[in-house]
């Protein structure tokens, strides 16, 4: 996908901090590698989330369920998507700061998703968001989200996939 950065830990299982049980989420971390922008910095935290979460989260899901594939897994109880991105250019010799939300959408949310029953805006609500400022927590955050056809839509100006290799 354009622009994004899978770390080698990226995958795995994390829980949200308020489960009352030892719900197991599938998880995706991944880096966003944009630029930093000076108004897209000038926004308000959530707003900057919710473009992020706009952009990704859905497709991310999709991946990460195998198109629904994983949903069946009774070992699961949902899914995460961890997206990541520089705040804004560190001054010289600063230590960059990133933002980072973690989007943790559980099975039955992510079925009715990945069938169409819930659209972008609903997933959203239903979705349990927290936000990082750096290292510094923000708690839970409540997202706007629209279409975006960003992923479905960019190409990387001539860039030509490897014979045999497709992308879904």
């Amino acid at each position: 996908m354009p622009w994004l950065e899978v770390p080698k830990e990226g995958i795995g299982f994390y829980k949200p901090r308020d489960a009352s049980k030892d719900d197991r989420y599938l998880s995706l971390r991944v880096y966003i590698e944009q630029e930093p922008s000076t108004q897209f910095a000038a926004l308000p935290m959530e707003q900057r989330a919710s473009s992020m979460f706009s952009r990704y989260t859905g497709p991310l899901l999709r991946r990460l369920s195998g198109n629904g594939a994983m949903v069946n897994d009774s070992s699961l109880d949902g899914f995460t998507v961890i997206l990541e991105w520089l705040k804004e250019t560190p001054m010289s010799g600063g230590r960059p700061v990133h933002e980072t939300i973690a989007v943790f959408i559980d099975k039955a949310t992510a079925l009715e998703y990945l069938q169409g029953m819930v659209k972008g805006p609903e997933l959203a609500e239903r979705a349990r968001v927290y936000g990082w400022d750096g290292e510094t927590p923000l708690g839970r955050l409540r997202l706007a989200s629209w279409d975006d056809n960003f992923v479905a839509t960019y190409k990387v100006a001539n860039y030509q996939l490897a014979p045999g290799v497709s992308c879904q």
